[in-house]
């Protein structure tokens, strides 16, 4: 049971690291005025975050899933 968890939290957790870090390469827009260049940067360096702690989601699950093999 507890190893069905781990699987399917690590498929869930890589799934929206995906998705989160697509968004951050292809969903932001990273305009060419100076004055916008710096918050567009932040924005996409948030949801690059986010897309990262996914992963490491992702991975914690699947050593767990190996743990309790």
């Amino acid at each position: 049971m507890m190893k069905e968890i781990a699987t399917w939290l690590a498929i869930i957790a890589a799934g929206m690291s995906a998705i989160l870090g697509l968004y951050a390469a292809f969903g932001i827009e990273v305009r060419d005025n100076i004055d916008a260049f710096i918050p567009d940067l932040q924005r996409q360096s948030h949801w690059a975050s986010l897309a990262a702690a996914a992963a490491g989601v992702s991975v914690v699950a699947q050593a767990i899933g190996k743990l309790l093999k």
